[in-house]
């Protein structure tokens, strides 16, 4: 083919190009330019939520330095709308309990950090003060020793980390059980050591206890070589305090403190002791020992 009719085939085809292009349909031009539009929104929509998240995560991280409000200010009833969350106290009586030292653990979510707490006899939850403020990682601890017996109620409220707010008192969770005596007869011995014979003498005695009195049934173990006296005798025991595995108290001679007595059980049902006694007033110059007599 000629030169000059070569250049011109070639610039046809070119024209032909430009006309194709400039033909293309404009719904093509326009979904594309539709599709690079959602493309960025979604884009814009995904950093926003992972924000929201990372902002969720951060609120729900609870700060062991923060100190919430005092619950105790709070308006009696109902403070609004609260999460709903989950916790429990773990160890505290169930039904009927001699104990005067209770101890108990808080289970809760992630996103509780304090608690509070009040205890009382038919008290009402509803109204506010007499709460006491503790961190979930403070176990909940009772002291009962100066509470007579019958029952007990127990208020508690979490604290909400991330809401920053306290469980509304309307909807306290409330513990309750009856508080009993301290109840044993218990099987033990005494000992003392004799200035005129020189040798440790033995006193048989069982211990009748209910609450903060009893008695105590003694005789003496004969010596050989010290004197002895066959009869037994029954002496009254007072003021008997239990905290939990420790117990103390006075015996009496008539109306007269003679001496005391401070036992440490060795057992979960306070039935085994090791222990130790003297004249006088409690914890006064020791004289010898006070056990339990061992289980055969």
């Amino acid at each position: 083919m000629d030169r000059p009719l070569w250049g011109l085939y070639l610039s046809s085809l070119a024209s032909i190009a430009l006309v194709a292009s400039a033909c293309e349909p404009q719904e093509s031009k326009i979904e594309r330019r539709e599709h690079k539009s959602e493309t960025l929104a979604n884009q814009e929509i995904n950093s926003q939520q992972s924000a929201v998240i990372s902002e969720d995560a951060s609120a729900a991280t609870v700060d062991s330095e923060f100190e919430p409000i005092d619950p105790n200010n709070l308006q009696s009833g109902s403070s609004g709308n609260f999460p709903q969350v989950s916790f429990s106290f773990q160890g505290l009586p169930d039904g009927t309990s001699e104990r005067n030292l209770v101890s108990a653990t808080l289970e809760a979510d992630a996103t509780i950090s304090h608690y509070a707490f009040k205890l009382g006899n038919g008290l009402d939850c509803i109204d506010s003060g007499g709460y006491r403020v503790e961190d979930v990682q403070t176990p909940l601890k009772l002291d009962l020793s100066d509470r007579e017996n019958g029952p007990v109620s127990l208020c508690t409220i979490v604290f909400h980390f991330p809401s920053k707010s306290w469980q509304p008192l309307d909807q306290a969770t409330i513990y309750s059980w009856e508080k009993t005596p301290f109840q044993r007869t218990l099987s033990t011995y005494y000992e003392y050591l004799d200035a005129q014979c020189g040798q440790t003498i033995r006193m048989n005695a069982t211990l009748s206890i209910e609450g903060s009195t009893g008695t105590y049934t003694w005789n003496q173990v004969r010596t050989q070589g010290c004197p002895f006296d066959a009869n037994t005798y029954v002496d009254q025991i007072s003021d008997i305090k239990v905290l939990g595995q420790d117990m103390t108290g006075l015996w009496y001679e008539g109306e007269i403190i003679a001496g005391w007595f401070r036992f440490q059980f060795t057992d979960e049902a306070r039935t085994a002791f090791t222990g130790k006694w003297g004249y006088g007033q409690l914890d006064g110059k020791v004289e010898g020992v006070w056990n339990s007599v061992p289980a055969q």
